[in-house]
């Protein structure tokens, strides 16, 4: 019952499971991006779709002027995101709704140059689909004539052009000569190929407007030309078209597309947002994320709404919120200004903390070897004076004990004296270094003391 309830809206008598068997698609230009964007919000459904049709032998095709509007396509979509990279935070960029954006995140895209490699990978249409079918270019020269024939079809044309105002995405602009040219072909080729080849043919398109234009051109009892992706895959989903299928790859497909391309959610903006948000205000993304996302969001209400890109009355909020988004990033400049005022009084009342205690630590060091400075010295005059002291008892012990004897003459004793002089000299001599040494000591104790704790003067 899904797949005839979503399959209505290609005409009264929805077609089979049985028609489809055997069939050609003519996939339109928004088709072939949404197998080339492997993150797009139909990448799962596409991943599954592909082997149902490869299952019921499904060949698919497309025209020269399909590739002619791939490449003008790729090329105005690239003009749109290209200065949007170049303008905007990649926080934001990476919140469009927005297929082209999403693929190139996955690919891990931030700078304009990713941007433009990404681009470059989209120039060749995808020559399969993914689990599927190949994808062939149909190059039958027959099929000139009938191109020509579409683009010479005013009536058609004006009916395309109606259909598209009508039901197509509001925020988009109106379709051009060359697209226009590129749909009415589609619905030609497709008629030619029934007709002259007796070969059951389709148009695959996402193209909610085109979709419309086909079911009344087939009229109330009759099956249009157009077959909505939602509704191949319902249809391949509900009848079992194989094992390639994952039905539970669609349970919220349809709710996307009516999102995406009728009513977008209310929390994502798109491209066209920000680019009416830079237009009403060039500065507004130089705030900070949370600002822009703001401005953006009332743009995406405003275009829900109905309003005109010039409305002036939009132009006027989205003024006044740059003003309160700069009064706020003004605000929180001062409280950081005046937290990091804080914190560095903070930082300089614990930097003179630190150096207080270090000065005190060097202090205690600096005194601790003087101190061991001295006591040095003290040891070593003691010793010295020790053994000057010793040696001139001995001298006076000798001296009694020799003059005791009758044959010691006083010359003996001179000359003993003498002998032992200048070692005596020599002892005390050596009290000077010991001093120097001590002055030096004390005089780098200071620089000694730094180099221990480490403490940089």
């Amino acid at each position: 019952f899904s797949a005839r309830l979503v399959a209505a809206d290609i005409g009264a008598d929805p077609i089979s499971l049985q028609e489809l068997k055997d069939a050609t698609l003519v996939l339109d230009t928004n088709v072939l991006f949404a197998i080339a964007l492997e993150s797009g919000h139909l990448a799962s459904a596409i991943k599954s779709l592909g082997g149902a049709l490869k299952a019921i032998n499904t060949t698919l095709i497309y025209l020269h002027t399909t590739r002619e509007e791939y490449g003008r396509a790729l090329a105005a979509r690239k003009g749109v995101i290209l200065p949007l990279v170049g303008i905007y935070p990649d926080e934001i960029i990476a919140e469009l709704g927005d297929d082209f954006v999403a693929t190139a995140k996955s690919r891990g895209c931030v700078l304009v140059e990713d941007y433009k490699r990404f681009f470059d990978t989209l120039v060749d249409i995808p020559n399969e689909f993914l689990n599927g079918p190949r994808i062939e270019l149909e190059d039958d020269n027959t099929l000139n004539s009938v191109r020509e024939a579409a683009e010479k079809d005013g009536a058609l044309k004006k009916q395309i052009r109606n259909f598209s105002n009508k039901y197509g995405p509001k925020w988009r602009d109106p379709k051009s000569e060359l697209a226009t040219n590129h749909d009415a072909t589609l619905l030609h080729v497709v008629r030619f190929i029934k007709q002259q080849e007796g070969k059951k043919c389709w148009i695959l398109s996402l193209d909610r407007s085109l979709r419309m234009c086909g079911t009344a051109l087939a009229g109330p009892h009759g099956v249009g030309d157009l077959l909505s992706i939602t509704a191949l895959i319902e249809l391949l989903s509900v009848n079992d078209a194989g094992p390639g299928l994952d039905a539970s790859q669609f349970g919220s497909l349809l709710a996307k597309l009516i999102l995406n391309e009728c009513m977008p959610p209310a929390d994502t903006f798109i491209a066209q947002d920000l680019i009416l948000l830079h237009n009403i205000n060039e500065r507004a993304a130089e705030l900070p994320p949370e600002e822009i996302r703001k401005m953006a969001k009332e743009i995406l209400k405003a275009r829900i709404e109905g309003k005109a890109p010039g409305d002036t009355r939009l132009a006027l909020i989205i003024n006044r919120m740059y003003q309160d988004g700069v009064k706020s990033v003004t605000e929180n400049l001062k409280r950081a200004k005046s937290g990091e005022q804080s914190a560095l009084g903070e930082a300089a009342r614990e930097k003179t903390k630190r150096q207080e205690s270090e000065a005190a630590h060097l202090k205690d060091r600096v005194g601790s070897i003087k101190w061991n400075a001295l006591k040095r010295l003290i040891l070593k005059l003691f010793s010295w004076a020790s053994v000057a002291t010793v040696f001139t008892l001995v001298v006076v012990i000798v001296y009694r004990w020799v003059s005791a004897r009758s044959t010691w003459e006083y010359k003996d004793m001179v000359n003993y004296i003498l002998a032992v002089t200048p070692l005596l000299l020599t002892l005390w001599n050596h009290a000077p270094k010991l001093f120097s040494e001590y002055k030096n000591a004390c005089a780098s104790a200071t620089a000694v003391a730094s180099r221990e704790l480490k403490i940089e003067q």
